[in-house]
């Protein structure tokens, strides 16, 4: 594999959505001048090997950097993969429509995250002179849920959501609901598990794990889905 001297070509920076698009032979130190040269305001998550160390085979290597985005592997939206034949090889997220290469259409995934109603919901009116505060304890539950980046990697991994990616939420967005459900300042739970309990909405989780294996974030949503649905029961009775 050429991985320096002619497939070495930075193809693509997106400022807003802050990805690039990089050949096998591009550097840290590379993508970083490129990002100087273009004034650009995005930090780049580096490793403490040199500068001159190649992006593409740090992230296969399970290389990690010093920033939240450190699980290098884990945050490699796709790959496209040239042969020795020169057959080319792209993988995009699984089980997503592609728009184009490894751009796939998140328009449902999307929309689903915004079905859970992902902000705070209250009837009592805020104070005028101070924030809705809450404990130590009830911060630390809601922690963990909020750190989800939305990447769409657990919900791609998931073969409930490939079968029924129409009507089951993904574990993405059901973990979204949990981070709300659990968050003592909100006032609306039981509206939340009303819109969940559904037999697709919620119920077509089955515990596989594949979200929790897939999180670069180390996330758990399957076990936030166990808790919304030991929610559901204890409500029941």
């Amino acid at each position: 594999m050429d991985l320096g001297r002619r497939m070495d070509r930075i193809l693509e920076i997106d400022d807003k959505l802050a990805f690039a698009v990089v050949e096998p032979g591009v550097s840290y130190q590379a993508l970083y001048d490129e990002l100087v040269r273009r004034g650009n305001r995005l930090m780049l998550d580096v490793t403490s090997g040199p500068p001159q160390g190649g992006m593409i085979g740090n992230a296969l290597d399970k290389g990690a950097g010093y920033t939240p985005y450190f699980d290098h592997f884990g945050f490699s939206c796709g790959l496209e993969v040239v042969l020795g034949n020169g057959e080319v090889l792209i993988y995009p997220l699984p089980h997503m429509p592609v728009i184009k290469d490894l751009v796939t259409d998140l328009s449902t995934f999307y929309a689903q995250y915004a079905a859970v109603k992902p902000w705070l919901q209250t009837r009592t009116p805020a104070s005028p002179d101070r924030e809705r505060l809450q404990s130590k304890e009830d911060q630390e539950k809601i922690d963990r849920p909020s750190a989800c980046i939305l990447c769409a990697c657990c919900s791609t991994a998931c073969p409930s959501y490939w079968w029924n990616g129409d009507r089951y939420l993904g574990p993405a967005a059901l973990l979204a609901a949990y981070r709300w459900i659990v968050d003592s300042r909100d006032e609306a739970l039981g509206e939340r598990l009303d819109a969940l309990n559904d037999p697709f909405r919620l119920y077509r989780c089955h515990t596989i794990m594949n979200c929790a294996e897939a999180c670069p974030k180390d996330l758990n949503p399957a076990r936030a889905i166990s808790e919304i649905k030991r929610l559901m029961l204890e409500r029941q009775h």
